[in-house]
């Protein structure tokens, strides 16, 4: 009655427009990095962007890398703890101790995390102790971690008196001691970060990766004359003082783009005393480093930025301060 026509069976509506979101104009936003976090950190986020800031150890665990490369690439940036400060002997009015070298620095922007493993371990170092005794240096500070991106801890500060010459090498070096066992011999201790100055043992003692080296910032302590030397900083050398009173290596700032909020430095070198020659210690490399003992005694590093101690003039040798380890990357 109604003839073949009524059972035809017709094309779906859907083919005359196309299948799925793309076949309306829209298009499916690329999957970004999707990583998990543990540990002591905390986060900042500027739009699209996270900043992570490590204060003690933990992890980042892959859990997908973005369909977009580029979105691949991340900031790091790793600071070791800073080194102690080294003491003078209180008897002694002609020369004095070496300042704590600043921790050493890796700063590598725009590094593509596929290079690392999927599982990275996260460690932040210490800073070294003061020395407590002549001829005893300062302690060195401890090394932080980022995957296979390692900062060596900063080199302690050679003690007066100390029949071993020159500063402890590290990240950055600490300064060589004055007084009567210097006459200007005493060499500050080779920054190892970075490469070091002419002269320094190869290979390295710390065995650091080569992007370790690639990335990575730290200066050679100061070398004293009849006076005394200052650590080294992530940004530049220590340096020496007739007088006692040589100031800290500079140290060196976070990128812009980690800068949330203001501007922060880190590894500045520590001060060194003043002797009985002059009244004004050495100030700390950056405004970070701890001062060189004078009338109010020495001072530590400010804490969490990876720098050295001053010296001590009687008292104990500042204490270098604990480093931290950042990661910026595109989470949305």
């Amino acid at each position: 009655m109604f003839g073949n026509n009524w059972f035809k069976k017709e094309k779906p509506l859907l083919g005359s427009f196309g299948s799925g979101a793309s076949g309306f104009g829209f298009s499916r936003k690329k999957r970004p990095l999707k990583i998990n976090l543990s540990g002591s950190y905390s986060t900042t986020d500027d739009g699209d962007y996270r900043i992570v800031e490590w204060s003690g150890g933990g992890s980042v665990s892959i859990v997908s890398y973005s369909e977009n490369a580029s979105d691949n690439n991340v900031d790091i940036y790793v600071c070791a703890g800073g080194g102690g400060g080294g003491r003078n002997n209180p008897s002694n009015a002609w020369g004095t101790a070496g300042g704590g070298g600043g921790g050493g620095v890796i700063d590598a922007p725009g590094y593509d995390i596929r290079n690392l493993p999927t599982s990275i371990p996260v460690s932040v170092g210490g800073g070294g102790g003061g020395s407590g005794s002549t001829p005893s240096p300062g302690g060195n500070g401890s090394p932080s971690v980022f995957g296979t991106f390692t900062a060596i801890g900063g080199g302690g500060g050679r003690s007066q008196n100390s029949s071993t010459p020159g500063g402890n090498p590290g990240g950055t070096g600490g300064g060589g001691a004055g007084g009567y066992r210097c006459r200007g011999a005493s060499a500050g201790g080779f920054g190892y970060q970075s490469p070091p100055r002419s002269g320094a043992p190869s290979p390295s003692p710390f065995g650091q990766s080569a992007d370790s080296i690639t990335y990575g910032y730290g200066r050679n302590g100061g070398s004293c004359g009849n006076g005394s030397a200052s650590g080294g900083g992530a940004g530049g050398n220590g340096s020496g003082s007739t007088y006692g009173n040589a100031g800290g290596g500079s140290g060196r700032s976070l990128p812009a783009p980690l800068n949330i909020p203001g501007t922060r430095i880190f590894s500045g070198g520590g001060g060194s005393s003043s002797d009985r020659r002059s009244s004004s210690p050495g100030a700390g490399g950056s405004g970070i480093g701890g001062r060189g003992s004078g009338p109010l005694g020495p001072t530590a590093a400010v804490a969490n930025t990876g720098s050295g101690g001053g010296t001590g003039n009687g008292p104990n040798g500042g204490s270098g301060s604990a480093g931290r380890v950042f990661l910026r990357y595109k989470f949305q």
